[in-house]
């Protein structure tokens, strides 16, 4: 994520992980942009952080694990007038892919008791006091590459989503990944 901001821009990060706090910033010292990354272990439901004080929030698969209605309200307060939060998360509304997640151990994943991707209704809810919101979902057929690793076929599988996305909207519903967008 860090090469994808601007150059010269301070960057905060929040999870209540103290581990993966530590691990991020000697992540940033390594990549020569400690000085201007701060990482905190902190709630995204209780932010230390001063109201209108963020462009852009982003957040990769938290909102799952998070209570909405508070981290809504508090990205809300830090977020400034016209800034952009986007949100990566996992889907929840594939019965299929439910069932897989649920019986079928992942890799280097511990998932927490309570955590559950997310579902529309859940979205729209965290989204509801925002505007120009955007939802987007992904890997449909490419969720097949979360077992069989590849780039080239990770490439195809999406091309080929989207063209099934043109002809059958309701099937973005049965994706794995959703990514939201929305404005302050």
């Amino acid at each position: 994520m860090l090469a994808l901001v601007h150059p010269k821009a301070n960057i905060f990060g929040v999870d209540i992980a103290e581990n993966l706090i530590t691990f991020a910033c000697k992540q940033a010292c390594y990549n020569g942009v400690g000085h201007r990354v701060h990482f905190e272990v902190m709630p995204a439901e209780f932010l230390r952080y001063p109201d209108d004080f963020f462009d852009v929030v982003y957040g990769v698969a938290i909102v799952h694990h998070v209570d909405i209605d508070k981290t809504s309200q508090e990205v809300k307060r830090v977020l400034k007038n016209g800034g952009r939060a986007i949100f990566v998360e996992p889907l929840g509304e594939n019965p299929l892919l439910e069932f897989l997640r649920k019986r079928i151990p992942h890799p280097n994943k511990n998932r927490s008791p309570d955590e559950k991707p997310l579902r529309y209704s859940e979205i729209k809810k965290l989204m509801k006091p925002f505007s120009n919101r955007q939802i987007k979902e992904y890997e449909l057929a490419a969720a097949i590459t979360r077992v069989v690793r590849s780039q080239c076929l990770l490439n195809i599988l999406n091309k080929m989503d989207s063209i099934l996305f043109k002809f059958f909207p309701k099937l973005k519903r049965f994706c794995r990944i959703v990514i939201f967008e929305f404005q302050n």
